[in-house]
């Protein structure tokens, strides 16, 4: 695959589970790290916690269930083309269990640099609603609903959705476990 990708420099790879009897973490840096150009997008074969941890280590940019349906990968990819960060919902859950929510580790992040809008999106999205699901509550398109999360992970400097849901969580911006 990594030979396929410097060859054809494509956008977005999807990657399976291990190649090359690698692990994952090996795997996903090597793609991102050797083929600059292109975003890889993650597909684990079960909720297997390690798996996920591994290939968000290794710099994936959108990870799902193996199993997921075909809706579910075109909205991951048209996150990562947009260069967001797409994480299922239910691949968000399996990482976040276990995992401390200490105040002190992380300074808290300065929730007024976001706009009304940009925290009622916040708000869903750590309530685990989709970008479609998002955009049709607030009748915006998704490209608008893509905007506006790459402007919050900005604006808190926050790198992608999994510390921006444990954020939440840990403020109160939701009760979502």
């Amino acid at each position: 695959m990594l030979e396929l990708c410097a060859k054809l420099s494509p956008d977005i790879a999807i990657m399976q589970g291990k190649m090359m009897d690698m692990k994952n973490e090996q795997a996903a840096s090597m793609i991102v790290n050797d083929c600059k150009h292109t975003k890889v997008i993650g597909l684990a074969p079960q909720l297997d916690r390690l798996s996920i941890l591994e290939m968000i280590r290794g710099g994936v940019s959108g990870i799902l269930l193996k199993s997921c349906s075909f809706n579910e990968l075109l909205e991951a990819i048209d996150v990562v083309s947009f260069g967001g960060v797409h994480i299922s919902p239910t691949i968000a859950s399996v990482v976040l269990m276990d995992q401390p929510y200490s105040s002190n580790s992380d300074p808290a992040p300065d929730w007024s640099l976001l706009t009304k809008r940009e925290t009622e999106i916040l708000t869903m999205m750590a309530s685990a609603k989709n970008t479609k699901e998002i955009a049709s509550e607030l009748d915006l398109s998704t490209n608008t609903v893509y905007v506006h999360r790459r402007n919050i992970m900005e604006k808190l400097n926050i790198k992608n959705s999994v510390e921006l849901t444990k954020i939440a969580i840990r403020e109160g911006i939701t009760d979502i476990y």
